[in-house]
């Protein structure tokens, strides 16, 4: 069940819990007894969430009604969940080229310090530096460039908005 997976993830056979394994008298046995996990599970409204998934492109609905995974943009937005923040790893920094140059407000032989943008660079000038990125088929390395590196799509902002006054 992809709610249960969700919630409270896979064991070493790939299997989120059973129903069984939820009920409170077997929680704390399995490890399913974290309140707030619980909690996202039984007010969470699934609907929304899978027709926010449906509208990303992650999941597609065939001719005929059935429910499928779209493997490549699926893919394409794990990626995106790996790379996000590589760049806040100073010595992953890229230094502008000069052909390049200028690459925004950064000179030729400037490192690019702000992380959203070296990503951006990284993306646009050396995508073989992140293999997982270079390895996605041209549509979904357009896609995921295009939220990083011309869109500026900030992943905390997302966060943050659940938190915001």
């Amino acid at each position: 069940d992809g709610k249960r997976g969700f919630c409270f993830g896979v064991n070493r056979d790939w299997l989120p819990p059973t129903v069984e394994q939820l009920l409170p008298e077997n929680a704390d046995a399995v490890g399913t007894n974290e309140p707030r996990r619980q909690s996202f599970y039984t007010t969470m409204d699934w609907r929304s969430l899978f027709n926010i998934m449906l509208n990303a492109g992650l999941l597609m609905r065939a001719a005929d009604g059935a429910i499928g995974v779209d493997l490549q943009r699926t893919i394409a937005m794990l990626t995106l969940t790996i790379i996000h923040d590589v760049m806040k790893v100073r010595e992953l920094l890229p230094t502008v080229c000069p052909e390049h140059a200028p690459y925004y407000d950064y000179k030729a032989g400037e490192a690019i310090i702000d992380h959203d943008i070296a990503l951006g660079y990284v993306l646009e000038h050396d995508p073989a530096a992140l293999p997982c990125f270079d390895r996605l088929n041209a549509e979904q390395r357009r896609v995921v460039k295009f939220t990083q590196a011309e869109l500026g799509f900030n992943h905390g902002w997302v966060v943050q908005a659940g938190g915001a006054p």
